[in-house]
């Protein structure tokens, strides 16, 4: 059996940092996803190959996916901060 010495606060503080790193990371690339859905939603509707009332359901739709996916990060790096900076 191994004992392995409890972190330190100074790890626990990097281990933080990294996970709000994440958090930040996960955020921007949910954003990327969302900016580029618009543009196609946009372009869709421009070149009018989709109906209105499928692009404002797409839309909505979209926005429900996102939000869920930006709560879903939050409380993830939220739980892992509470985890790390309890010790």
């Amino acid at each position: 059996m191994i004992n392995i010495p409890p972190p330190t606060a100074d790890s626990r503080k990097a281990a933080v940092a990294e996970a709000a790193k994440a958090g930040d990371k996960a955020a921007t690339m949910i954003k990327d996803a969302r900016s580029k859905q618009q543009k196609k939603l946009r372009t869709m509707q421009l070149n009018k190959t989709a109906r209105p009332d499928e692009l404002k359901k797409a839309g909505t739709s979209m926005e429900k996916v996102v939000e869920k996916g930006s709560g879903e990060v939050k409380k993830v790096v939220d739980a892992a901060k509470k985890v790390l900076e309890s010790g």
